[in-house]
Protein backbone atom coordinates (compact mmCIF):
# COMPACT_ATOMS: atom_id res chain seq x y z
CA UNK A 1 0.00 0.00 0.00
CA UNK A 2 1.27 3.39 -0.93
CA UNK A 3 1.00 6.37 1.41
CA UNK A 4 -1.68 7.92 -0.79
CA UNK A 5 -3.86 4.82 -0.43
CA UNK A 6 -3.37 4.80 3.34
CA UNK A 7 -4.72 8.32 3.67
CA UNK A 8 -7.89 7.38 1.82
CA UNK A 9 -8.52 4.27 3.90
CA UNK A 10 -11.62 4.76 6.09
CA UNK A 11 -10.00 3.44 9.27
CA UNK A 12 -7.23 6.03 9.11
CA UNK A 13 -9.29 9.06 8.17
CA UNK A 14 -9.34 11.75 10.80
CA UNK A 15 -12.88 12.40 11.90
CA UNK A 16 -13.46 16.04 12.69
CA UNK A 17 -14.60 16.62 16.24
CA UNK A 18 -18.21 17.52 16.70
CA UNK A 19 -18.63 21.15 17.54
CA UNK A 20 -19.44 21.59 21.20
CA UNK A 21 -23.00 22.59 21.89
CA UNK A 22 -23.43 26.23 22.78
CA UNK A 23 -23.16 26.82 26.49
CA UNK A 24 -26.41 27.74 28.16
CA UNK A 25 -26.74 31.43 28.88
CA UNK A 26 -25.54 32.34 32.32
CA UNK A 27 -28.33 33.21 34.70
CA UNK A 28 -28.88 36.89 35.02
CA UNK A 29 -27.67 38.13 38.38
CA UNK A 30 -30.32 39.58 40.63
CA UNK A 31 -30.63 43.32 40.64
CA UNK A 32 -28.14 45.03 42.91
CA UNK A 33 -29.84 47.40 45.29
CA UNK A 34 -28.36 50.80 46.15
CA UNK A 35 -27.67 49.47 49.65
CA UNK A 36 -25.72 46.54 48.26
CA UNK A 37 -23.70 48.88 46.03
CA UNK A 38 -23.00 51.10 49.05
CA UNK A 39 -21.82 48.06 51.02
CA UNK A 40 -19.45 47.15 48.21
CA UNK A 41 -18.12 50.72 48.10
CA UNK A 42 -17.56 50.66 51.86
CA UNK A 43 -15.76 47.31 51.64
CA UNK A 44 -13.43 48.57 48.91
CA UNK A 45 -12.68 51.82 50.74
CA UNK A 46 -12.12 49.92 53.98
CA UNK A 47 -9.71 47.58 52.22
CA UNK A 48 -7.72 50.52 50.84
CA UNK A 49 -7.63 52.32 54.19
CA UNK A 50 -6.48 49.21 56.03
CA UNK A 51 -3.68 48.77 53.49
CA UNK A 52 -2.72 52.43 54.00
CA UNK A 53 -2.80 51.93 57.77
CA UNK A 54 -0.46 48.96 57.43
CA UNK A 55 1.99 50.98 55.34
CA UNK A 56 1.93 53.85 57.83
CA UNK A 57 2.50 51.54 60.78
CA UNK A 58 5.54 49.93 59.14
CA UNK A 59 7.34 53.24 58.61
CA UNK A 60 10.32 53.92 60.83
CA UNK A 61 8.79 57.26 61.84
CA UNK A 62 5.07 57.01 61.15
CA UNK A 63 3.08 60.15 60.62
CA UNK A 64 0.93 59.87 63.75
CA UNK A 65 -1.51 62.52 62.56
CA UNK A 66 -2.17 60.73 59.27
CA UNK A 67 -2.32 57.36 61.04
CA UNK A 68 -4.90 58.70 63.51
CA UNK A 69 -6.94 60.09 60.60
CA UNK A 70 -6.86 56.74 58.77
CA UNK A 71 -7.84 54.86 61.94
CA UNK A 72 -10.74 57.25 62.56
CA UNK A 73 -11.96 56.77 58.98
CA UNK A 74 -11.68 52.98 59.37
CA UNK A 75 -13.81 53.12 62.53
CA UNK A 76 -16.39 55.32 60.81
CA UNK A 77 -16.55 52.98 57.82
CA UNK A 78 -16.97 49.93 60.04
CA UNK A 79 -19.91 51.64 61.75
CA UNK A 80 -21.38 52.62 58.39
CA UNK A 81 -20.94 49.04 57.18
CA UNK A 82 -22.95 47.73 60.14
CA UNK A 83 -25.72 50.24 59.41
CA UNK A 84 -25.85 49.26 55.74
CA UNK A 85 -25.93 45.55 56.62
CA UNK A 86 -28.95 46.20 58.84
CA UNK A 87 -30.66 48.11 56.02
CA UNK A 88 -29.99 45.25 53.59
CA UNK A 89 -31.40 42.72 56.06
CA UNK A 90 -34.51 44.85 56.54
CA UNK A 91 -34.95 45.24 52.78
CA UNK A 92 -34.61 41.49 52.36
CA UNK A 93 -37.26 40.85 55.01
CA UNK A 94 -39.59 43.35 53.38
CA UNK A 95 -39.10 41.73 49.96
CA UNK A 96 -39.85 38.35 51.52
CA UNK A 97 -43.04 39.67 53.08
CA UNK A 98 -44.08 41.34 49.83
CA UNK A 99 -43.40 38.15 47.87
CA UNK A 100 -45.42 36.10 50.36
CA UNK A 101 -48.37 38.47 50.29
CA UNK A 102 -48.47 38.64 46.49
CA UNK A 103 -47.71 34.97 45.82
CA UNK A 104 -51.31 33.74 45.57
CA UNK A 105 -54.81 34.75 46.61
CA UNK A 106 -55.28 31.44 48.45
CA UNK A 107 -52.35 32.28 50.69
CA UNK A 108 -53.98 35.55 51.68
CA UNK A 109 -57.29 33.78 52.37
CA UNK A 110 -55.49 31.13 54.40
CA UNK A 111 -53.69 33.82 56.38
CA UNK A 112 -57.05 35.46 57.10
CA UNK A 113 -58.54 32.14 58.32
CA UNK A 114 -55.55 31.52 60.56
CA UNK A 115 -55.94 34.95 62.12
CA UNK A 116 -59.66 34.47 62.83
CA UNK A 117 -59.55 30.84 64.00
CA UNK A 118 -59.92 30.34 67.76
CA UNK A 119 -56.77 29.50 69.66
CA UNK A 120 -56.18 25.80 70.13
CA UNK A 121 -56.58 24.32 73.57
CA UNK A 122 -53.26 22.82 74.69
CA UNK A 123 -54.80 19.96 76.74
CA UNK A 124 -56.95 18.81 73.82
CA UNK A 125 -60.36 19.27 75.47
CA UNK A 126 -63.12 21.31 73.93
CA UNK A 127 -63.51 24.93 74.99
CA UNK A 128 -65.99 25.45 77.82
CA UNK A 129 -68.65 26.93 75.54
CA UNK A 130 -68.61 23.77 73.35
CA UNK A 131 -68.51 21.21 76.17
CA UNK A 132 -72.21 21.39 77.00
Amino acid sequence: MSPSNTAAHPSTDVVPAKPSPPSPPSPTPPETTPSQRRLLDIAMELHNLMARQSVLQRKRTPNTEELADVEARITALRNAREDVVQVIEAESLLRGIANTKTSSPTTAAQDQREQTSPPSNPNGSLPARCAS
